[in-house]
């Protein structure tokens, strides 16, 4: 199989993401095959990362029993995964 190289630079403000490809070499992962699933991810449009961070963000917030607003009619027992703008505005004010 032949091999392709590209090389890539990081600037200053993406450090993190350098040093987190450094810390998954350090662990003697496949670097290459990690960046081509994510690129191939995107090119597909299945990358839903925004969700994956949403899933998260409201996972860890129910976990600390932190109260989400539930601004749909449903039952008092289902769980309401959206967030209101007075929470997204709370996150925002976090970060």
């Amino acid at each position: 199989m032949a091999k392709r190289k590209i090389s890539i630079s990081f600037k200053e403000k993406y450090e993190d993401v350098y040093l987190y490809l450094m810390e998954m070499k350090k662990r003697k992962e496949n670097i290459s095959e990690y960046i081509c699933r994510l690129i191939k991810a995107d090119m597909e449009g299945t990358s839903n990362w925004q969700e994956e961070v949403r899933k998260i963000v409201i996972d860890t917030l129910q976990s600390n029993n932190f109260p989400l607003k539930n601004n749909h009619h449903s039952s008092p027992h289902q769980i309401d995964n959206r967030l209101s703008d007075e929470d997204i505005e709370l996150i925002n004010n976090l970060f």
